[in-house]
């Protein structure tokens, strides 16, 4: 009696470990010193350095397009905060491919680099104003490095 105990959970406990994959957790910067966000919905990841530390994010739909928003810490209030105590350094906009066909020339999207294509059409916009605590290291390689931790699926 007793094998017919231990032969299913020689089946059940394999199954049940292979299909836990190990979940990271946003708010925790992992070994390599990122905060790594992940959007499956949206197809991409993007590793965050250090110094995006209690970030957020805000998602907002338009037609054919999706913004995903990220907002950072900033103690300067002389910049627009959209959140109180946040500013926004970057913001991914998720085209649908006919989207982009037909909106992604609109001069309202002139300030968008367009840095990856799937099933959609991926592209950065950075801010304009960058708050005084920011700008130290906030520069043009910053950004390209930013651009480069984004990893579609």
């Amino acid at each position: 009696m007793h094998k017919f105990i231990f032969i299913p959970l020689f089946i059940i406990i394999p199954l049940m470990l292979s299909s836990c994959g190990k979940k990271i957790n946003m708010d925790v910067k992992q070994l390599d010193g990122k905060f790594h966000y992940e959007n499956k919905d949206l197809g991409f990841q993007i590793g965050l350095p250090a110094e995006f530390e209690y970030f957020q994010t805000q998602r907002k739909k338009g037609v054919g397009l999706v913004d995903l928003e990220f907002f950072v810490p900033t103690a300067d209030t002389t910049v627009a905060q959209e959140v109180k105590g946040y500013g926004k350094p970057f913001l991914i906009r998720v085209f649908e491919k006919d989207a982009w066909t037909k909106i992604g020339n609109n001069p309202e999207n002139k300030d968008f680099i367009k840095f990856g294509e799937s099933d959609r059409i991926y592209a950065i916009k950075f801010w304009n104003e960058i708050p005084s605590d920011w700008k130290q290291n906030w520069n043009e390689e910053y950004k390209k490095n930013l651009i480069s931790l984004i990893k579609l699926y």
